[in-house]
């Protein structure tokens, strides 16, 4: 499939759940996260906060655990930036507020900037992903641009409510594979 074809598609697709079912989505992927991924050699953690409207996975759920499981590891998020199509790296903690940008994406208000070379786990955003590890976004490479700024070794973990298309078929040089994906029912390896 192609990219268009699958952000129209999966977009769809990803709007027919309710937000209980989401919620259950969310938690069963946390749980897939603390029992496949090794966080022993993690200390920073970056992960997107979910807009809830287009049915994001809540990572906010990951997020909570780590608070309290994993004190000694620190989270980080960003802050797009539309013009340059780059994000700012921003440590947060429970005492951080979020608000809302202009295109709906929860940002932190009081946080500070974070080496976007120290971080070692990145949990990614997408639409769809394929059975090589390759994912479709919203089509403006905010992450792919990012993930080029980053250490070579960043464990870069997708997220996703739907299963995997067999191929994206328009793959460029500059897409970034991810190193494993996990679904509410499954966890998948591409290394």
């Amino acid at each position: 499939m192609l990219k268009a074809d699958i952000r129209r598609q999966f977009s769809k697709l990803r709007l027919r759940f309710n937000a209980s079912e989401m919620a259950e989505f969310s938690d069963a992927i946390s749980q897939s996260f603390f029992e496949n991924v090794d966080l022993r050699e993690v200390n920073n953690v970056h992960a997107f906060i979910p807009m809830l409207s287009r049915n994001e996975i809540d990572t906010r759920v990951i997020v909570n655990t780590l608070w309290s499981q994993f004190p000694e590891i620190k989270t980080i998020t960003s802050k797009s930036d539309f013009d340059t199509i780059t994000m700012e790296s921003l440590e947060f903690s429970d005492q951080t507020h979020f608000e809302d940008d202009e295109w709906g994406i929860p940002t932190p208000v009081n946080a500070e900037h974070f080496n976007d070379n120290e971080i070692d786990l990145i949990l990614v955003p997408l639409l769809a992903f394929d059975l090589n590890g390759m994912r479709v976004g919203y089509g403006k490479a905010f992450y792919d641009n990012f993930l080029v700024g980053c250490k070579p070794d960043i464990i870069k973990v997708g997220v996703s409510i739907l299963d995997p298309v067999d191929v994206i078929e328009d793959i460029y040089d500059h897409d970034i594979p991810l190193t494993c994906c996990i679904t509410p029912t499954q966890f998948y390896d591409f290394r």
